[in-house]
């Protein structure tokens, strides 16, 4: 019985084994694309508070062009509205999705001038 104990043991310990992480490569995209988003909210959440800073502070208001506001940050969304054909962008912290608050919308004209803000706290 020892005998086919030692066979056993032998056998396991010469056997070609194959030890694989398939699941290794998927998990690190993962963790990349998760900074990658980390990231974007970060970038989201930084235009958000320097466009809510000038705004405050009078840096954007009424006719300025939209080439000066760029410098505080992209938006996160440019809408062109239907009827007015005034263009509308969006300022939202990273972590609130679009329809919560607290967002900032500025409204430009067809000349890229600004004609409306709103801020939702």
């Amino acid at each position: 019985m020892k005998k086919y104990i030692y066979l056993l043991a032998l056998a396991m310990v010469l056997a070609p084994s194959t030890c694989r992480a398939d699941g290794l490569g998927t998990l690190m995209r993962v963790g990349k694309s998760m900074d990658e988003i980390q990231r974007d909210y970060d970038r989201e959440t930084a235009a958000y508070s320097r466009v809510k800073e000038a705004i405050g502070n009078g840096g954007i208001k009424k006719g300025v062009k939209q080439a000066a506001v760029l410098k505080y940050g992209e938006p996160v969304v440019v809408v062109t509205e239907a009827m007015r054909k005034r263009q509308v962008w969006v300022y939202r912290p990273g972590t609130t999705d679009l329809l919560n608050k607290p967002k900032i919308r500025l409204f430009f004209d067809d000349s890229g001038v600004l004609d409306q803000i709103t801020v939702v706290e």
